[in-house]
């Protein structure tokens, strides 16, 4: 058979698989998904918060069952080793990941911009101890100093970028501290400076005295957030992939239209450790859920995996444009541009 007849018969069949639900029988009502989701104080699993709470997951005959992750990586491995069927994660563990030899795809964006517009890494914050000698808006501070995160991370690459762009050595201008309780390790002096996320930074800068904010945010990166399913998983559900991608979408809608709403949800349903309502809002407010893919994405998706060669994490990325499988999230949009038009325009040069 021909190869354009083959691939043509593939993406038949593909698309028929989606009508249908998967390569056997059509999924019955609430079929069950296990989707990861971070625990402790973090809300970029907003949409999946709302999804569940509003029951739009089970609106499109989906159960979806949470299990709670510390890390993407950890996510990426419960969805390589068959755990669950959708991971969240950055961009770079993403690439990490499948550096390592796992089949995994992207198939729709969590937190970030196909704009090109908006800053996203406002949701990422440098904070030093007051007596650290580091001061408010100094990256360049940092230099010789000890600075606790989570090595590899998206919040690595966040300081890895701050610190070139000021013109120093990312490598080797910080001591790095690998640290998962980052209140932990500031306030006990073990590290100069730490990277968080909200709604975690701003619970340290108000619980630790003397605590200044470095930067927040700055544009240096786009804090990419991704789905991830197994590819096999993706070939024989199809049709299941699609109704979370629909619901995924309108249960982000939600949380861009809605932040007061999906704050309480958040609260009700999230491990936040007596976090204040206030502190909650404005993490959720300094979300970017665009569920689109564009080639600033892709070139977000570069900038983590070029992250990830050069602090030796992988010796070679993969190629990015195989990160993604986008069939499906284009059938979505094109079926149900209602769930997007609250979105500014992707400008036509930035269209893949």
């Amino acid at each position: 058979m021909p190869g354009w007849t083959r691939h043509a018969a593939r993406s038949l069949l593909f698309a028929l698989l989606v009508t249908t639900g998967g390569a056997a029988a059509p999924p019955g009502p609430n079929t069950t998904l296990v989707v990861t989701a971070f625990s402790g104080p973090v809300v970029l699993d907003a949409p999946v918060v709302v999804g569940v709470a509003r029951g739009i997951f089970e609106r499109h005959g989906l159960h979806v069952q949470t299990i709670s992750v510390a890390s993407g990586f950890e996510a990426l491995q419960k969805v390589a080793d068959g755990a669950a069927q959708v991971g969240n994660s950055a961009g770079t563990a993403l690439v990490q990941t499948i550096g390592r030899g796992a089949h995994l795809a992207s198939i729709v964006v969590s937190n970030g911009d196909a704009t090109g517009k908006v800053p996203t890494d406002s949701y990422v914050a440098v904070i030093a101890r007051g007596a650290s000698g580091i001061r408010e808006g100094h990256l360049e501070d940092l230099r010789g100093k000890r600075v606790g995160v989570r090595r590899r991370s998206d919040f690595h690459q966040y300081l890895f970028s701050a610190l070139a762009s000021k013109g120093l050595d990312p490598l080797g201008a910080a001591t790095l501290v690998d640290a998962a309780d980052l209140l932990g390790v500031l306030t006990s002096g073990a590290v100069d400076a730490i990277v968080s996320s909200e709604p975690g930074a701003s619970r340290i800068l108000r619980s630790t005295s003397g605590a200044i904010l470095v930067q927040r945010g700055g544009n240096y990166m786009q804090f990419l957030e991704l789905r991830t399913v197994p590819t096999q998983y993706l070939a024989t559900h199809p049709g299941t992939i699609k109704r979370f991608i629909l619901a995924f979408a309108e249960a982000a809608q939600f949380v861009r239209t809605h932040p007061d709403e999906t704050t309480g949800m958040i609260m009700a349903h999230q491990q936040l450790g007596g976090l204040s309502r206030e502190i909650v809002r404005s993490a959720v407010r300094s979300l970017s859920p665009d569920p689109r893919v564009s080639k600033v994405t892709i070139r977000a998706a570069q900038e983590g995996a070029d992250f990830a060669v050069k602090i030796g994490a992988v010796t070679q990325a993969p190629a990015v444009d195989g990160l993604f499988d986008l069939r499906i999230l284009r059938q979505v949009e094109r079926e149900h541009p209602e769930l997007f038009r609250d979105l500014p325009p992707v400008p036509d040069p930035l269209k893949l």
